[in-house]
């Protein structure tokens, strides 16, 4: 842990790219600024959100009432559903939702700033740690629950048969859309020159659109570039994809995730 004198300029005379859509991207150029970095916004992912489409699906005003349980494992699938829910008058009131089952703080806090009352279990640091964390908690989730699981076409399904062996039920609905965002030619040659770089990277998906990005694996593998995980599901594919160096946080959160970056600066990096 770096100490307080450290900490203003901890990043000092790096650029960290932050992948996030530049709204969500904002907030945290400006924490890397704090610690002395220069933050460079380069989505590598575009969201849309679906709530038109949405009619279809079968999960309507009755059904909704009967889940146990709605499990939130982004933030973006808290806006979907919350965009779907404001296409419906009668579903407005947060006293007509099931329980919230957040992974992550960002998930958390995007539905606390909805108005939602969401819960979140100690130590669980992706889905996979959600799902085990509910077929654990008797006193929470009754026997046979039914969940609500609002996501996007690129989410990890690898928790759901954790859940239904258990003999639970999930009932998915797409909210939103991921599509890949990958940088231009000129922006990957430009993130070559630069001797020391960080890039922020906060799903698998931005992982993949990374890939597209750098087809000769170049950046992924080049000297002084740092690549830090939101998650260990992004890690899982950061890994998968060939990227050189790789840290991940220990919390899916963005103070997690640049304190993982400058550790990693201690290390040497």
């Amino acid at each position: 842990m770096y100490t307080e004198g450290e900490k203003a300029d901890i990043l000092h005379g790096i650029t960290v790219v932050v992948t996030r859509s530049t709204e969500e991207s904002k907030a945290t150029a400006l924490k890397v600024m704090s610690l002395g970095g220069m933050p460079l916004i380069a989505p590598l992912i575009k969201v849309h959100f679906l709530a038109e489409d949405l009619g279809a699906t079968g999960v309507g005003v009755i059904e909704i009432s009967r889940y146990h349980g709605i499990i939130a494992t982004s933030a973006n699938a808290v806006r979907g559903l919350q965009r779907w829910l404001g296409l419906h008058a009668e579903l407005n009131s947060p006293d007509f939702l099931p329980p919230i089952f957040a992974v992550g703080q960002a998930t958390l806090r995007t539905a606390e700033e909805l108005g939602w009352s969401a819960q979140l279990f100690p130590d669980v640091k992706d889905s996979l740690g959600l799902a085990y964390a509910l077929v654990n908690s008797f006193d929470k989730v009754p026997p046979h629950a039914h969940f609500l699981w609002p996501r996007g076409q690129m989410a990890d399904t690898r928790w759901v048969p954790v859940l239904e062996q258990a003999g639970y039920k999930v009932q998915d609905v797409f909210v939103y859309r991921t599509d890949l965002s990958p940088w231009s030619l000129k922006l990957r040659n430009h993130l070559l020159t630069i001797p020391r770089l960080v890039v922020l990277l906060f799903s698998p998906s931005a992982v993949f659109s990374l890939q597209q990005s750098d087809p000769g694996g170049l950046l992924r593998t080049k000297s002084g570039t740092l690549f830090a995980c939101i998650g260990n599901t992004t890690l899982r594919s950061a890994q998968d994809g060939g990227l050189r160096e790789v840290v991940v946080a220990k919390h899916p959160t963005d103070s997690e995730l640049l304190q993982a970056v400058s550790e990693a600066i201690q290390r040497g990096f």
